[in-house]
């Protein structure tokens, strides 16, 4: 999940200068382009180290609430802090398609996708080698199609997000928050109506030993028609919240008039 946010976290790195214009402010302090690159760069490293030693201390907490015994501690904290090194050194290659691609980092975000699906991938087949092809072949299959209906199931906030000005910080947030909850649901039918959760019955996905799930069977409780509806349900909300009609502001309509009298 790091690599994406370093991703779009180096794209607004590189680019905020270039779309607000203020790049030709940063040419006149004496500091080469490198230097600025590279400070760019230890920005990402603070953030990907904070990642994950967020995630170790948050461990030790629950660890403690719980009563679970905590041992090796300050081994276990600096691996999580060479753990924050090495996912920054895993998204060099796609912040470089960032840097490389400055017009667009749209190619640079679906590299990182199928980046992550490869790393995830290998992780959870015991190092691929082990695991026959047509299993890692279909859990790759599943993996991008759950991408796709976690995209339809966000389209909605996405488009209502879209059609207002600098809303794409909440919006982003909210898709956070909305995709977090959804590892909470352990009832069959609200995880099949819930529109990030939906797909899981339309691919397939076995869920056993990942969910504990104390309603039964997880892929036998999986509803894939019910999943689809949800699907096809998110795409028409889409439709007809791209094609309500904006409501026009006061500043908006007094431009308007102004225009229109200039004109006459």
């Amino acid at each position: 999940m790091l690599l994406p946010i370093l991703t779009v976290i180096a794209t607004s790195l590189f680019f905020t200068e270039q779309d607000n214009d203020t790049l030709k402010n940063l040419t006149v302090i004496p500091i080469s382009k490198g230097k600025i690159v590279m400070a760019k760069i230890c920005v990402m490293a603070i953030i990907s180290v904070a990642y994950t030693l967020v995630g170790f201390f948050a461990s030790t907490i629950c660890s403690a609430v719980l009563g679970i015994p905590m041992e090796n501690m300050v081994q276990k904290f600096v691996l999580s802090f060479m753990l924050g090194l090495m996912l920054l050194a895993a998204a060099l290659p796609c912040v470089a398609l960032v840097v490389w691609f400055n017009k667009s980092d749209l190619i640079s975000i679906v590299f990182t996708l199928f980046y992550t699906i490869v790393n995830y991938v290998v992780h959870v087949t015991d190092m691929g080698m082990l695991t026959p092809v047509s299993v890692i072949l279909t859990g790759t299959l599943q993996i991008t199609a759950m991408a796709l209906f976690t995209c339809i199931g966000e389209m909605p906030l996405i488009v209502y997000c879209g059609r207002k000005r600098d809303a794409f910080k909440g919006g982003a947030i909210a898709a956070f928050l909305l995709g977090y909850i959804s590892i909470y649901f352990k009832n069959p039918l609200i995880r099949n109506l819930y529109p990030l959760s939906a797909g899981l019955g339309v691919v397939g996905f076995d869920g056993e030993g990942f969910v504990t799930d104390t309603a039964g069977a997880y892929s036998s409780s999986q509803n894939s028609l019910l999943g689809l509806l949800v699907i096809i349900a998110m795409l028409i909300l889409s439709v007809i919240i791209l094609y309500i009609p904006r409501k026009e502001t006061a500043s908006n309509v007094a431009s308007k008039k102004k225009q229109d009298r200039r004109k006459r």
